[in-house]
């Protein structure tokens, strides 16, 4: 747990001094990924920092962003911490998997869904509803639509399923080990003036 937690101080350190970099450009850091088996990586996902539905990250925008961190990257001790040798950088999208990470990423995509991973089983308080504790007091993955954040916890609505009642929970930042959206693809929607 402690190298875990160390590991994570280490990528906030990074994520914020390419957030220094790349904020003037428009864009900021939403996720970063190491990987150090075979081949050395650094992957770093931007977004707008403001919210604009009609325009995604491009090629161009990475492109951008690459130039503007690739030798400063070289200068930070952290990711010399990280990786104890050469890494290769990647910039990109974070597609439709979104990482949600920082209290304005739960308040910017109210509305949709989200899976959210926690570290532990949450208590009846934390998830601040008595009854879908009793059902499911071991669950440590909830998936359901943002409803905002509130005092330090993402509101959650979770959806009627067959053995599952609506709920609206809420789940303390804090103890979330990873979250994302999970939009749904409706792949069965043909386009308009398709004969397929």
């Amino acid at each position: 747990m402690e190298t875990t937690k160390q590991n994570n101080n280490i990528e906030d350190k990074i994520i914020d001094c390419i957030d220094s970099r790349i904020s003037s450009l428009g864009y900021e850091v939403v996720a970063i990924e190491t990987q150090k088996s075979h081949q050395r990586i650094l992957r770093v996902f931007i977004d707008f920092i403001e919210s604009n539905p009609s325009r995604a990250i491009g090629i161009e925008d990475c492109v951008k962003a690459t130039r503007a961190i690739d030798e400063p990257l070289d200068d930070i001790s952290e990711v010399q911490e990280l990786f104890k040798g050469p890494y290769e950088l990647e910039v990109s999208s974070p597609g439709l998997n979104r990482p949600l990470k920082k209290e304005k990423d739960f308040i910017r995509f109210q509305g949709e869904r989200a899976k959210i991973h926690v570290y532990r089983s949450l208590s009846a308080e934390e998830l601040n509803d008595d009854e879908y504790y009793n059902h499911h007091s071991k669950q440590k993955i909830f998936l359901g639509i943002l409803e905002g954040f509130e005092n330090k916890n993402i509101k959650l609505k979770i959806e009627k399923e067959k053995k599952q009642p609506e709920a609206n929970l809420q789940i303390p930042l804090q103890l979330i080990s990873k979250a994302y959206l999970d939009p749904i693809i409706d792949f069965s929607q043909k386009k308009k003036g398709s004969s397929i």
